[in-house]
């Protein structure tokens, strides 16, 4: 099936809203983009997952310019500039969601993107490792 290029331009992480970043924006766009394994990549530009974005359209009843802010949330989290464990807030905060639909969106895109991708973009551990004096004892008291 021919990809509809209109449609794969504004909802793919990669491209989404990228007509309205400077020249600079742009440039450090495609050094980041640089700096990640060829697999997250290829994710970023995956016409599959420009499909799953605009689907939201009709799936969660976004409008279209809420599928391009996820499509540029998405491509935070695959650059490292944003945390799937933030999703469900920065769709609150940037798309204009109630808080049951961007959870619905997030558990989509977990679904349907997060769960396929590579291990660099798994969620970091939220546990933090006790402080270990010199003496060898492990502080086990939170700051």
């Amino acid at each position: 099936m021919p990809i509809d290029l209109k449609n794969y331009f504004k909802f793919s992480p990669y491209y989404a809203n990228n007509e309205n970043l400077s020249d600079k924006e742009l440039e450090e766009l495609d050094t980041k983009a640089d700096k990640v394994p060829m697999e997250v990549k290829n994710h970023l530009v995956d016409p599959d997952i420009s499909d799953v974005i605009r689907n939201l359209i009709k799936i969660h009843g976004l409008t279209e310019k809420q599928a391009v802010i996820v499509a540029v949330l998405v491509r935070r989290i695959f650059l490292k500039d944003s945390s799937r464990n933030t999703l469900s807030a920065d769709l609150i905060k940037y798309a204009n969601m109630d808080t049951t639909k961007a959870q619905q969106v997030t558990k989509y895109l977990e679904e349907k993107i997060f769960m396929t991708v590579p291990a660099p973009i798994q969620p970091a551990p939220t546990q933090t490792i006790p402080e270990q004096r010199e003496d060898n004892v492990i502080n086990l008291k939170q700051k």
